[in-house]
């Protein structure tokens, strides 16, 4: 039987708050997990892309999921999610939106570059449930 092992969780994400409460929700449901956590968009294409400070494999592993928020410095989250789904190397990555930004524009945009949900903050309730479908918390 092959070993699990923790699964690569890269969050995006500028408010300390809400990157708490994201810990706090996966600490809840006994995902066995390593959260990367980056504040911006250009620290997360750095990090995705494994370049500038992020070029150790063994400390910036290539993340099972990304969650990502929209509203970002410097990059924001939607144009780091198109150039997720235009590399050949993490088009495959699951990628779940979570913003504060209930603007059909967004979520079409996003939902065009196949996204697999978007989450409306405050999006924790939510958070269980959508690892689940992913497949990364099984039901016992």
């Amino acid at each position: 039987m092959p070993e699990k092992r923790a699964r690569n969780i890269l969050l995006v994400e500028d408010n300390s708050d809400h990157a708490e409460l994201v810990n706090i929700v996966l600490q809840s449901i006994n995902l066995d997990h390593e959260l990367f956590r980056v504040s911006n968009g250009e620290k997360a294409l750095d990090f995705l892309f494994q370049r500038g400070d992020y070029t150790d494999k063994n400390l910036c592993p290539r993340p099972d999921v990304v969650l990502l928020d929209l509203r970002l410095p410097k990059i924001d989250g939607l144009e780091v999610l198109k150039y997720i789904r235009e590399s050949e190397q993490l088009k495959d990555i699951p990628v779940v939106v979570v913003t504060s930004s209930a603007a059909d524009r967004d979520r079409k945009q996003a939902e065009s570059h196949n996204v697999h949900s978007y989450v409306l903050k405050p999006y924790f309730e939510h958070l269980s449930k959508i690892l689940t479908e992913i497949g990364f918390v099984s039901h016992a």
